[in-house]
């Protein structure tokens, strides 16, 4: 993979990635959308490329979004911290997800070659990550068509309560969730539900009518919730979307 550059948008960098084969041609790529800097792809550069040399994953434009704040943006509405003198959560991801899909993309699209239909458009994050790329599934199906939620945080307050009151699912091509099985168990407050409440929101898409062929999900087998674990599934997202 080649580092394009490292860009400001709006006062926020952007890391971008293009595939190998970018400079050599004229075709379009799919983009996926990776919260929290783009660390996910950055941190495992060689192994993505390799994947790609031995025709393991698809060639893909990857963006990484900063934030300065992820509390703030990452969380759908405003909840007390669990910690007694942390900040609370701001719950400002709509805002932010209205930046992604109504400046960031027509930005990202109008100055590279990119695939610009929902099916071609991904959008994936860790932890609080994750949980935001699920609510853009449900806030815009109209931009990502894939959507990746790595041990997301369904723990958070009020979230499986939203879902419920859905009519339907999020209208999206394919959606992958993990999770890993020692997630949450070295905890005392409501993060310790990370695993049952994942294997919740996952029913509950089910239930609602999400096609089982449009969902991917996974229990990885001694995972806690750590970067090494969220990357390790990126590629699988990957595969699984493009």
């Amino acid at each position: 993979m080649n580092l394009a550059r490292k860009e400001t948008f709006e006062g926020r960098g952007i890391l971008i990635y293009l595939p190998p084969s970018y400079a050599k041609g004229e075709n379009r790529y799919p983009v996926l959308y990776v919260h929290d800097g783009g660390y996910l792809f950055e941190d495992c550069a060689n192994w993505l490329q390799h994947l790609i040399a031995i025709g393991s994953i698809p060639e893909v434009v990857y963006v990484g979004v900063e934030t300065d704040n992820r509390n703030e943006e990452y969380t759908p509405w405003p909840a007390k911290a669990l910690v007694e003198g942390r900040p609370d959560f701001g719950g400002k991801s709509p805002e932010y997800i209205a930046f992604l899909a109504d400046r960031l993309k027509p930005h990202i699209d109008s100055r590279y070659r990119t695939l610009q239909s929902p099916e071609h458009t991904g959008i994936v994050g860790a932890s609080f990550g994750g949980l935001v790329s699920l609510h853009a599934a449900y806030l815009r199906p109209d931009v990502f068509g894939a959507v990746g939620s790595l041990s997301g945080s369904y723990w958070y307050d009020g979230y499986l309560d939203y879902m419920r009151e859905q009519p339907q699912p999020p209208r999206v091509r394919k959606l992958f969730m993990s999770v890993g099985d020692c997630e949450g168990i070295y905890k005392d407050n409501i993060q310790k539900w990370m695993v049952p409440n994942t294997i919740k929101a996952r029913d509950l898409l089910l239930e609602q009518g999400l096609p089982a062929q449009s969902l991917k999900f996974v229990i990885d087998a001694g995972a806690t919730h750590d970067s090494v674990f969220f990357i390790k599934q990126l590629p699988e997202a990957i595969r699984w979307f493009f």
